[in-house]
């Protein structure tokens, strides 16, 4: 079972991952980021990191593929 985050590198997506990686293990974490050098420090963490652009829906279909969760931070733009 895995979670996916949206909007994963914003504030609220870094306060959500900090808090579940003390519940669950970081291989079950997708965090979804609009630009995948956002995502560094949460593949060195060992979180899946996945291309997710609402200005792109066809990143949206592989960003979400084996998650079971999802959490959908909204975005300003």
């Amino acid at each position: 079972m895995s979670i996916a985050i949206t909007g994963a590198s914003g504030k609220l997506g870094h306060l959500i991952i900090e808090q579940l990686l003390h519940q669950i293990s970081p291989d079950r974490i997708i965090a979804g980021v609009r630009r995948l050098e956002a995502g560094d420090s949460y593949r060195a963490a060992g979180i899946q990191v996945r291309l997710y652009d609402y200005d792109q829906p066809e990143t949206i279909e592989n960003a979400l593929a084996g998650a079971s969760q999802l959490l959908v931070i909204s975005s300003p733009h």
